[in-house]
């Protein structure tokens, strides 16, 4: 099995670098873990599963405050976090 290349730069939004992960090609999908986690679970649970699904793009979102992407202290309600993800 190939290592995976590096994760690319953040992408900024509203001033917050969110770390993210692609892989694959194809239908474009995003993957947004829960509470409390990041990226790396979900690449663990969900890359072999796609191994057998091909044909899909997925995106993988580390939420602020979760993995490598920081949360600023004005993000404090459930409203501010769907502004940056919507």
């Amino acid at each position: 099995m190939t290592p995976p290349p590096p994760p690319p730069p953040p992408i900024e939004v509203q001033g917050i670098p969110l770390a993210h992960e692609a892989r694959g090609e194809g239908r474009p999908i995003l993957l947004v873990l829960g509470w409390s986690a990041d990226r790396g679970y979900m690449l663990a649970d969900l890359e072999p599963v796609f191994d057998e699904h091909p044909g899909w793009r997925r995106i993988y979102l580390d939420l602020p405050g979760h993995g490598s992407t920081p949360a600023p202290e004005w993000l404090s309600t459930e409203a501010h976090l769907l502004s940056i993800v919507g």
